[in-house]
């Protein structure tokens, strides 16, 4: 259940990155979700997407056990998607390599967000 409520403040903050964007500079996201959160996710994108329609959203699933070297080797080549779930264990790291971007300025700047 912990994980499920995580990946829902996950997709809150796609949803709130995109918000904050006056046009989207581009029309496809791709989204790594982790786990049984990955099946999950399928429902939320078909309705983001309808909210936004110019906006396609492509979803990979990926199982926790293969997740962090993913996530690792797609750094190291400059090859990580849009938007990735992380476990919380992995925040300082990614954070410390440079792989994780912080949105405060996103969130100061937003119309929605007070």
């Amino acid at each position: 259940m912990k994980r499920f409520f995580s990946f829902r403040w996950t997709f809150l903050l796609l949803i709130l990155f995109l918000s904050c964007q006056q046009k989207p500079s581009f029309s496809t996201l791709t989204f790594w979700a982790m786990g049984a959160e990955g099946e999950h996710t399928k429902a939320l994108i078909s309705q983001f997407q309808r909210l936004h329609p110019n906006i396609r959203v492509n979803l990979q699933t990926i199982p926790w056990s293969a997740a962090h070297e993913k996530l690792l080797t797609a750094f190291a080549g400059d090859a990580l998607p849009d938007l990735f779930q992380l476990g919380n264990t992995w925040v300082p790291e990614f954070q410390a390599i440079g792989a994780i971007e912080c949105l405060d300025s996103f969130i100061e700047n937003s119309p929605v967000v007070q």
